[in-house]
């Protein structure tokens, strides 16, 4: 039974896994590697298919289509796929494709053995073939997100003409300085910015000392 893991099993039997797969890596990581485990029986030479499909990633603009044949001999258990990522600058929110498993083929021959044919002619057991053939598992399939990069959300600070900024307190009422917070890289998203002020070491008294 093919399935994909998303960490590395222990040894001895593998059991499937329940659910389907999901990993997440970053755009710098270049690349990703995802781990194909052959679970319960490992009896026979075995392969299966693989290949990449777009959902909200495509390709060749995120990522680089893959596909292949995994040959597990008899007795083994863990094969690596490996996929190629796009790092480019453009700032990008989470996007996501999948690796599915298809096409298992190969398996192992099996005599099972069952009573005698009735006809009293003969005491002997039959031997009828059996033939078991690899499958997929719940897990056949992998869906890789790529993390949001280059600052998809945007990087935020101060204006240079708002770092140093004189203000004044009037003798009765109040006054108020303007500081510009500037937004620069991405601006995929709406994101609240939180800011706090200090009083100064003179004393002055601020009406207002946090807000977003």
């Amino acid at each position: 039974l093919f399935q994909f893991q998303t960490s590395p099993p222990g040894a001895g039997v593998i059991a499937p896994s329940p659910e389907t797969a999901r990993v997440t890596v970053e755009e710098e990581d270049g690349e990703v590697r995802l781990l194909v485990a052959r679970a319960q029986g490992l009896l026979g030479r075995v392969t299966v298919g693989y290949r990449t499909t777009p959902f909200m990633a495509s390709s060749p603009e995120d990522y680089e289509d893959t596909e292949g044949i995994l040959d597990f001999l008899p007795g083994e258990r863990l094969k690596f796929i490996t996929v190629t990522i796009v790092d480019n600058l453009a700032p990008e929110l989470d996007k996501s494709f999948r690796v599915e498993l298809f096409n298992p083929d190969g398996g192992v021959d099996q005599f099972l053995r069952s009573e005698g044919s009735g006809s009293g002619e003969s005491d002997s057991d039959l031997l009828l073939p059996a033939y078991h053939r690899a499958t997929l598992g719940v897990a056949a399939h992998i869906t890789v997100t790529i993390a949001a990069s280059d600052d998809a959300h945007g990087v935020f600070q101060f204006s240079p003409d708002s770092l140093a900024v004189n203000g004044t307190e009037p003798e009765d009422g109040r006054s108020a300085v303007l500081l510009q917070v500037d937004r620069s890289f991405g601006d995929l998203s709406n994101v609240t910015v939180y800011w706090e002020a200090e009083p100064s070491a003179a004393g002055a008294e601020l009406l207002s000392s946090s807000g977003s």
